[in-house]
């Protein structure tokens, strides 16, 4: 079975704050999910969530680690009975997006995880900033997030988590 985490707000606040001094950012860790197929590095273990639609398909994986309220960060795995394709796909979010109001401030073509993926830079309605690199490996939709505030979006611990993910290799 595959299992899903997701962190809760008091262990991600005490990574801002020690004492009400800000702390000094944690070396963090690599984590692998040999089940979803790739690692990333967290500044913390992430929590993981496990949702399957009613009819078995699409099944989405949330790997996730909140620091405080300013700052995000996710892997989104969702898996479809069939393959995608990556343009359609990438279409299809853009229609969500701006259904939802949120302002799309940039979009470009990536490498997420050694395979070519787009990237898409957002503001939704809360205000945050928030990167989405997707990657589309067969039926696997690959979302990389990170979320901050606009005073926080630069921080180093988000590039380097957005420019961490890797796929492992497929086991034959």
């Amino acid at each position: 079975m595959k299992k899903l985490l997701i962190l809760a707000g008091p262990v991600a606040a005490a990574l801002l704050f020690c004492g009400g001094a800000p702390c000094q950012q944690r070396a963090g860790e690599e984590f692998t999910s040999d089940e979803c197929g790739f690692k990333v590095w967290f500044p913390d273990k992430p929590v993981v969530k496990k949702e399957t639609d009613p009819s078995g398909f699409p099944i989405t994986h949330k790997f996730q680690v909140d620091v405080g309220e300013e700052k995000s960060l996710m892997v989104c795995l969702i898996e479809n009975d069939k393959p995608y394709e990556a343009d359609a796909a990438i279409k299809k979010l853009r229609e969500i997006y701006a259904g939802k109001k949120w302002k799309i401030t940039g979009e470009s073509k990536v490498t997420v995880g050694g395979r070519p993926g787009t990237s898409i830079t957002l503001i939704p309605a809360d205000g945050l900033v928030m990167t989405v690199r997707h990657c589309f490996v067969k039926n696997r939709h690959y979302q990389v997030l990170a979320s901050a505030t606009k005073e926080r979006v630069q921080d180093a611990d988000l590039r380097k988590f957005l420019g961490s993910f890797k796929l492992l290799e497929e086991k034959k």
